[in-house]
């Protein structure tokens, strides 16, 4: 099975360590959970990176607790761009 290379975005870094510093003052365990599940479909999106839904501008998605992780394949390569909550609806769409 081919492994694509990860990129992983600095706004994508900032989002995680945001939600997860939010959930971690209601619910510590909640939020390690979080963060462990997004480890994961990072490490899947190595493997599999075409197992999340189409988007606008070639960009594909995968959905967890109400969270988009937005992603772009080009080559090799896995484009980690952006973690969303589409409740922030002004900064989700620019991804439509």
């Amino acid at each position: 099975m081919k492994k694509y290379h990860l990129k992983i975005s600095h706004t994508f870094e900032e989002n995680l360590k945001r939600i997860v510093s939010f959930k971690s003052k209601y619910d510590l365990n909640s939020a390690n959970n979080f963060k462990n599940w997004v480890i994961n479909i990072l490490e899947d999106l190595e493997f599999l990176p075409n197992r999340g839904f189409n988007l606008a501008n070639n960009t594909k998605s995968i959905i967890y607790k109400n969270h988009l992780i937005i992603y772009k394949v080009e080559s090799d390569v896995v484009n980690i761009i952006d973690l969303v909550d589409p409740r922030e609806f002004t900064y989700f769409q620019k991804y439509f």
